[in-house]
């Protein structure tokens, strides 16, 4: 079975303006910079059918109402529908030709009521079904609605994106990022070399501040101090190293002056010892060059110097 839906035009109409976007050709490309209202155009045609659309607040605050010419199956129909208000969650059906109002109709019709889906899927040929399922343990059913068929007919920015881009491929978001950077030029080889050495440097930081910490908390483990008491502790250590080296310097002031009296006294002592032995010598030398025989049973106690 093949349907039909196709969009011919469009006109969004503000407190201003009413400007009509026609796509009555083969194949219509929208193109414009960021923020030019591309995506906002086409969410204005998924809101013209009665879909949930995701309208920008720019859009909210200005647009007021929108008119859909589009082909469904093999019926030329009319939507209207407004942005906000109490009218904005039903669609108005006018007729081609004399754009009469012909019907109004709720986009959620409660049960047992006709929805714009109901005309929608009637005029692609579509039969309402129900489909089985269960709801907290108990059997239900789901409504199949024109929404879920043009979820195949429209496919919003993001799952473009997802499709085409692969932006939800968290796995490939480095590599994308470079690959449409190098395309556009917005990138270069030297660029890239400093990025690289910026991550061996976020590294290394990383892994410093790591070995930084583990020493901080085994100090902290070993030694229960704060660095304030450390601080006072080290200044006292300073004070006792000063005292000490204070008290070795004098220790060695009164070892040189010691040392010096010693040698002084050293000095006198050589000379009396001197004195003495020549004295000693002068006393037991004999007077002249005479000699007294001295026999040899005289005994030596006689002598006035000793052995």
């Amino acid at each position: 079975m093949a349907t039909h839906l196709r969009f011919l035009a469009l006109t969004v109409t503000t407190a201003t303006a009413e400007t009509t976007y026609r796509f009555d050709q083969p194949a219509t490309v929208i193109s414009g910079p960021s923020g030019a209202g591309k995506s906002s155009l086409l969410m204005l045609l998924k809101h013209a059918v009665g879909g949930t659309a995701v309208l920008t607040p720019a859009v909210r605050d200005h647009v007021h109402s929108v008119l859909a010419s589009v082909v469904v199956g093999e019926q030329h129909m009319i939507l209207k529908r407004t942005i906000s208000g109490d009218r904005s969650d039903r669609v108005d059906i006018l007729d081609p030709e004399t754009m009469a109002l012909q019907h109004t109709l709720a986009t959620r019709a409660e049960e047992g009521q006709r929805s714009l889906s109901d005309v929608l899927l009637d005029a692609l040929g579509f039969p309402r079904e129900k489909i089985p399922t269960t709801r907290n343990g108990k059997a239900t059913t789901l409504n199949l609605t024109f929404t879920h068929l043009f979820r195949y007919v429209y496919l919003e920015a993001r799952d473009l994106d997802r499709q085409v881009v692969g932006h939800l491929d968290n796995h490939f978001k480095k590599q994308r990022k470079v690959l449409f950077e190098l395309m556009f030029g917005l990138t270069t080889s030297a660029v890239m070399e400093l990025e690289r050495q910026v991550n061996q440097l976020t590294t290394d930081l990383r892994k410093a501040e790591t070995e930084e910490e583990n020493v901080a908390a085994f100090l902290t483990a070993t030694d229960p101090r704060t660095d304030d008491e450390l601080r006072t502790e080290l200044a006292g250590l300073r004070d006792m190293l000063h005292n000490a080296e204070t008290t070795l310097r004098t220790l060695r002031t009164e070892i040189s002056e010691t040392s010096a009296a010693d040698a002084v006294l050293r000095g006198e002592l050589r000379a009396a010892v001197q004195a003495a032995t020549a004295a000693t010598q002068e006393r037991c030398s004999p007077p002249g060059n005479w000699s007294k025989p001295v026999s040899p049973s005289s005994p030596r106690s006689n002598s006035i110097c000793g052995d």
